[in-house]
């Protein structure tokens, strides 16, 4: 058989199989993003070998012994005490499979989807397995297993050089406007400012919990002083960029956010994260003041940034509305599934 599964033991991998790990995730990367650049190969080897802490993950890969490259990988994480995400979703197993596109519909792919999954089974709490995929060979894997479909999402993406900037600039300008009259102030960081971080998790709790999902599967989103705090480091010791743009009104409430992470990883990538106005606030503008403010800030920031990259739900209306009007466009769709062990 030309094919074989091998499971990865970072600690005791041998370069030449390394080397065809950061190979196969180059091919990966070119085949959903052909207009990316390539990242430095030493970034791709420290990013592997990286451990996640507050987890417990396995890796697999598929190898052609044939033509000597791999051409499958699939990973399963299990969150630990020490997550920060432990308490609201103990029970949830992360799973991700990538395959190169010629490859999809090979019986081992479907060999390696069960033998990943499988490590999880001896970990008590784990009840759920998650995972998203592109391909339709990918879908009927979960599918067939009883799984549901929670999500389908746009991975969508702004390039900087298809912007519209003059209707960014009126944006902006409108948002500043407002803020004059209506003694609107907007207020950045990075790390989140002590006296406002209680306030500020419940408003991201709430606005992350309005995101609308296919299927009622998502737990609600807890973000609490203590997990902004986790986060911030893990991202610090990353050597990532993660930066936030509130509006505080008149009477000190903040009324909306927006945030962006960079990895010095992928160095012409930026990543949007949540974005949302509290319920209360809404209709004045505020959503496109932030997301046109936050557009000139990574101009200015981080000028090796070639596009921004986020995923939306395709339910969720208004958030495309005001990303289709940016320039956003859809690079890749993809459906994400939910399985019970």
């Amino acid at each position: 058989m030309s094919y074989e599964i091998l499971d990865i033991d970072l600690e005791s991998i041998d370069e030449e199989l390394l080397e065809l790990i950061v190979d196969y995730l180059i091919k990966s990367e070119k085949q959903d993003y052909p207009k990316d650049p390539v990242p430095p190969r030493e970034a791709i080897f420290k990013d592997i070998k990286r451990k996640r802490e507050g987890k417990d993950s396995f890796q697999s890969v598929v190898l052609d012994k044939k033509r000597g490259i791999i051409i499958a990988r699939a990973t399963i994480s299990v969150k630990l005490e020490n997550h920060v995400a432990y308490n609201q979703a103990k029970h949830v197993a992360d799973f991700d499979l990538t395959v190169l596109k010629d490859f999809v519909h090979l019986e081992i792919i479907e060999k390696l989807f069960t033998s990943v999954i499988s490590k999880v089974e001896s970990y008590d709490y784990v009840s759920t397995i998650r995972g998203c995929n592109m391909f339709e060979e990918e879908f009927h894997l979960w599918l067939k297993r009883g799984a549901l479909l929670i999500n389908d999402i746009n991975v969508n993406r702004l390039y900087f050089d298809e912007v519209n900037w003059e209707l960014m600039e009126r944006w902006r300008e409108e948002g500043r406007k407002r803020a004059v009259e209506e003694d609107i102030t907007m207020v950045s960081f990075e790390e989140c400012p002590k006296e406002i971080i209680d306030e500020y998790a419940k408003l991201y709790t709430q606005i992350g919990n309005l995101i609308p999902f296919e299927e009622e599967e998502e737990e609600e989103l807890i973000e609490t002083a203590e997990t902004r705090r986790t986060r911030e480091r893990i991202r610090r010791e990353k050597g990532e960029f993660w930066l936030t743009l509130i509006t505080k009104e008149e009477d000190g409430s903040i009324s909306g956010l927006t945030e962006i992470v960079y990895d010095p990883v992928k160095s012409y990538l930026a990543y949007q994260m949540l974005t949302g106005v509290s319920p209360e606030y809404r209709q004045r503008g505020l959503g496109k003041w932030l997301k046109a403010e936050m557009l000139f800030k990574m101009k200015e920031k981080l000028p090796k940034v070639i596009a921004i990259h986020t995923g939306n739900a395709k339910i969720n209306a208004p958030m495309m509305s005001i990303n289709k009007r940016m320039g956003f466009r859809t690079v890749l769709k993809v459906k994400c599934f939910s399985m019970k062990l």
